[in-house]
């Protein structure tokens, strides 16, 4: 049986495995979300404080931070189940409906971050561009 393409692999032919080895993981990743979650909790926490009863009047700016300060306190709560999972060599003993709860919540998190961001910049580009610039002449 002829290939799809040139060089491509057919059922006739073994394949070759790539094995790529994990183990870093469960070093690095528990440390990494510790230190996170250590500085991330305060920060976040005292950051909501000042923006909810401290800043008045709120421009988009402020929204946009208030929400990014937001994502990032849920996404720093969910850091201690994920440092017990990877601990404990991928094993996940809260459930499958908890589990599933947590993923959804990480990915939502870091996805609207990303969005929150982009609407960052593409307000300041916007206000850049429309905003009236001093003649030269």
């Amino acid at each position: 049986m002829p290939a799809p393409w040139p060089g491509g692999n057919t059922t006739a032919a073994p394949e070759a495995k790539c094995v790529f080895n994990e183990e870093f993981k469960f070093i690095l990743l528990p440390i990494s979300y510790i230190i996170v979650f250590v500085v991330g909790l305060p920060f976040n926490s005292w950051a909501l404080w000042m923006f909810i009863s401290r800043m008045r009047p709120w421009n988009a700016t402020t929204t946009y931070t208030v929400n990014l300060a937001l994502l990032d306190m849920l996404c720093v709560l969910s850091l201690p189940t994920l440092v017990y999972y990877y601990t404990n060599h991928n094993n996940w003993p809260f459930g499958t409906g908890l589990c599933k709860m947590m993923w959804f919540l990480f990915y939502t998190n870091l996805y609207s971050s990303i969005l929150f961001l982009t609407c960052i910049s593409v307000h300041c580009s916007w206000i850049s561009a429309t905003s009236s610039t001093p003649s030269s002449g």
